[in-house]
């Protein structure tokens, strides 16, 4: 008996031996959950630059220290309580790197240079000839003009709508700096915000709801907001793994947030790409960006 059984295993163990080993199967990574928030604390990633409001510019802090120019189209609401306000932009600005503005070692701007000093060759958006602004910066109490910035008149931007093309043209000849420019770009759908609504008393112990329509790349930005003087501090950015519409802040990411009671939440959905604007460094990008831009101003206790 002993033998048999000897002759059964060793049997069983050359009928395993010959047999075809299973096809090694690799298992795609699980997609996240719908709602998943990936959240990025906003230092400046350049701390020696200083930052425009996003509630109002609508671009990311990493997008303002890393493009030297900005193409901008924006349709912008802000509700603080009592209905949302529309309003538009579209602006034009490149800052010569090579002339900062230094105040007590921190660089809080770049001249800008006057892309058309001659109204022969106009710079224009939609065929529309955008007017030149003093270039403004923002210093304690006062503004220092720091060379040029270039917006679109009134009655162009009562025409910005959703979903609509708009070429920018620059004819070049006016200036021996940059080269001519020419570009597009297409405004998204319209940006609606749900949740939370502006006026909003919200507590950082409970989960806040975020709910919005509108399809496309979508990034939260949550900016403490000052009552008084109206400026804005970007401290945390929020970025939906999918645009499902709706997503959650847990308590654990509110805790990120510093302990005064303003803030601000911008909604930003942005179509962008990049491209240099020749005849300065080659390291000299632009931004060209038309986006949806949703302000909700909330309280936390």
């Amino acid at each position: 008996m002993r033998n048999l059984a000897i002759l059964v295993c060793v049997t069983f163990l050359c009928q395993a031996g010959c047999q075809k080993p299973a096809p090694l199967t690799v298992e795609p990574p699980a997609a996240p959950p719908a709602g998943t928030l990936s959240v990025t604390v906003l230092a400046n990633p350049d701390t020696n630059i200083a930052v425009n409001p996003i509630d109002s510019v609508g671009v990311l802090p990493t997008d303002q220290t890393n493009y030297s120019g900005f193409f901008l189209v924006n349709s912008v609401k802000y509700d603080y309580g009592h209905g949302a306000i529309s309003g538009a932009s579209a602006s034009a600005y490149f800052g010569d790197r090579n002339r900062p503005l230094v105040v007590n070692g921190k660089i809080v701007g770049y001249y800008g240079l006057d892309l058309m000093p001659s109204a022969v060759f106009p710079l224009k958006i939609g065929g529309i000839p955008l007017v030149r602004f003093p270039y403004k910066i923002h210093i304690g109490n006062r503004d220092t003009t720091f060379g040029s910035i270039y917006r679109a008149p009134a009655y162009f931007l009562a025409t910005i709508q959703p979903q609509t093309r708009y070429d920018w043209d620059d004819p070049g000849p006016d200036t021996t700096r940059l080269m001519p420019f020419k570009d597009s770009v297409v405004t998204p759908e319209d940006l609606t915000v749900l949740a939370p609504p502006g006026g909003s008393i919200l507590s950082r112990l409970k989960p806040v709801e975020l709910h919005w329509k509108g399809n496309g790349n979508i990034s939260i930005i949550v900016s403490s907001y000052n009552l008084l003087t109206g400026k804005t501090k970007p401290i945390l950015q929020l970025q939906p793994a999918v645009n499902t519409g709706s997503a959650v802040i847990e308590p654990h990411v509110l805790q990120l947030l510093p302990q005064t009671k303003y803030f601000v939440f911008t909604f930003i959905i942005a179509n962008k790409g990049d491209r240099p604007l020749g005849g300065l460094s080659v390291n000299d990008r632009i931004l060209v960006q038309a986006a949806s831009v949703y302000n909700s101003y909330v309280q936390f206790q």
